[in-house]
């Protein structure tokens, strides 16, 4: 066990540590095979690379698949699952909504116990010492390859769920100040972008202090003048 040094000032005690596995119902992965594709079906077959900014993201390169080729398939998805890549690209991680799409191998499931918040292990699954660990544990030499017992077996110190609950809304509150700071920045390169446009091909032009047109620049000084 072990306290933090720094923390939210209502908490106190120990944290004590945990296994991904002991902090949920199941962890598993994606179909081993592959399915039978269907450009007019509805159902996406999703890779890795489709768990995005923590989300679902189908794009024109997801095969899909019809309802009769999904039903041939148990998947044990909750509302508590948060799905992390562990075949190719390593470490995207994605919550589970509850949209209806085949796991592909490369997406592991992690159906977390109502015990735990997911918004916590989603954010615990970020931290440089966990993809240290994952990192170190990977097989595979073009491909690489992050086993579920890897995923299961790592640790990590763990509050109860009420400062698991603070401080995973403390970090949400950060990163969406991040992301609108992002967004007044792009907003503001944009609008200087189009002010030089228009300045430098006068089509606008300042005004002087007396709010007078300036004098002509740009003529030459000849000798004797």
């Amino acid at each position: 066990m072990s306290a933090p040094k720094l923390r939210f000032e209502e908490f106190d005690g120990d944290w004590v540590k945990q296994s991904l596995g002991l902090l949920s119902d199941r962890i598993g992965d994606g179909i081993h095979a592959t399915p039978t594709y269907d450009e007019k079906g509805e159902i996406p077959f999703i890779n890795g690379n489709n768990l995005i900014n923590s989300q679902i993201v189908i794009n024109n390169n997801t095969k899909k698949i019809n309802l009769l080729e999904f039903d041939k398939y148990t998947q044990y998805l909750t509302n508590n699952t948060v799905l992390l890549s562990i075949n190719g690209t390593i470490g995207n991680l994605a919550f589970y909504n509850t949209e209806r799409v085949l796991l592909g191998k490369s997406v592991c499931y992690i159906n977390l116990k109502s015990s735990v918040d997911k918004e916590f292990i989603f954010k615990l699954l970020q931290t440089p010492s966990l993809l240290k660990t994952f990192d170190s544990e990977l097989t595979g030499s073009t491909i690489k390859n992050l086993s579920l017992a890897t995923v299961r077996n790592s640790q990590f110190y763990c509050p109860s769920i009420k400062e698991q609950t603070k401080i995973a809304s403390f970090l949400s509150a950060v990163a969406e100040k991040i992301s609108q700071l992002t967004q007044k920045h792009e907003l503001l390169s944009q609008y200087k972008q189009g002010m030089m446009q228009k300045l430098f091909s006068q089509q606008i032009r300042f005004k002087a202090d007396d709010g007078g047109e300036f004098g002509g620049v740009g003529r030459e000084k000849t000798w004797g003048n």
